[in-house]
């Protein structure tokens, strides 16, 4: 699968997040979800343990039922529409357009790349692979790209940190070492609690972008396992509308 050839800016975060909210759910809505707290920024929220971030996720849940707020969410996606996340249009008629042959010839390069990086010690995103990442890469269920059960693609993530995750025997610090969310992450290790794992339709929204594109489709999904949730790993399933099996498999 591609990587993602954007251009990060956390700064974006919120904006978008604000955005979607305003549009769904009108202006006063922001103004009440930020009430009395700061707005999170992305170089200091984790100083305080996502403490602005779990008022603002647990004010949502209590404003909007399940489905808006993950329609929400799930667009955030750091500020990018899902055609800057790229498709895998190419690649995918290169495999016959059939999804099964496509996820089997990425995942065969994944574990290259991966089984590469482990023999010469070079890092993946900052990490090296050790022979603990390197077993949780290529054994864990949708790591190396998702796994297709009927009409439904299960995808899992792999840890942010993995140097630290693998050299971690506290459980809760395993859970902070695996998330990714930089407005979330520190509140696993806060006594206050977690931000609820209703944030982790932002990844939802990750998982789902290229396939969106792929497809030109709007996808369901939902979050299976969260660290957030308090779940070891995170995990999510992707739904595929019957005409997307009929035509792709």
């Amino acid at each position: 699968m591609n990587d993602y050839e954007i251009t990060w800016d956390d700064k974006k975060i919120i904006p978008a997040f604000k955005q979607l909210v305003c549009e769904k759910l009108g202006g006063e809505a922001w103004d009440a979800l930020i009430k009395d707290i700061c707005v999170p920024e992305p170089d200091t929220e984790g100083e305080c343990g996502c403490c602005n971030m779990r008022v603002i996720i647990k004010r949502l849940e209590e404003m909007a039922d399940t489905e808006t707020v993950k329609g929400i969410l799930t667009r955030v996606r750091h500020g990018f529409t899902r055609e800057q996340f790229g498709d895998f249009k190419k690649e995918l008629n290169e495999c016959g357009n059939n999804i099964d042959s496509f996820l089997e010839h990425s995942r065969k390069q994944k574990k290259e790349e991966f089984l590469r990086h482990h023999a010469e010690g070079t890092t993946y995103w900052g990490d090296l692979i050790t022979d603990e990442a390197l077993d949780f890469l290529i054994n864990t269920e949708g790591v190396l790209s998702a796994v297709r059960k009927g009409s439904e693609l299960h995808i899992s993530r792999h840890p942010y940190d993995m140097t630290n995750y693998f050299n971690e025997t506290d459980e809760r610090r395993r859970r902070f070492h695996f998330c990714h969310c930089l407005f979330a992450r520190t509140s696993i290790l806060n006594d206050e609690g977690a931000v609820s794992r209703t944030m982790c339709y932002c990844s939802l929204g990750f998982a789902k972008a290229q396939w969106e594109n792929t497809f030109d489709v709007e996808l369901d999904g939902e979050v299976v396992k969260s660290v957030l949730g308090g779940d070891g790993i995170c995990s999510f399933i992707i739904y595929l509308p019957d005409d997307i099996i009929e035509k792709y498999t």
